[in-house]
């Protein structure tokens, strides 16, 4: 599987989990997870292992993908 986010270089995955609510993604140095919550909102979350990510620049690429997609 691969994500391509605004202002992040591709994601290549394995989805590890998922279900009628659930999608898991694990990469070489991340695990990202979209799940829905109760009344639909859409919750996602990933743990990035990369000791030298930019955590800032992350959580901006991922919250202006994720709006943009899901808006």
């Amino acid at each position: 599987m691969r994500v391509s986010p605004d202002g992040l270089a591709p994601i290549d995955g394995v989805v590890y989990f998922v279900n009628s609510d659930t999608i898991g993604v694990r990469s070489s140095d991340a695990l990202y997870r979209f799940l829905r919550g109760f009344h639909k909102p859409v919750i996602a979350s990933h743990l990035l292992f990369s000791g030298d990510a930019d955590l800032g620049q992350a959580e901006l690429a991922w919250q202006t993908w994720l709006s943009r997609l899901l808006g």
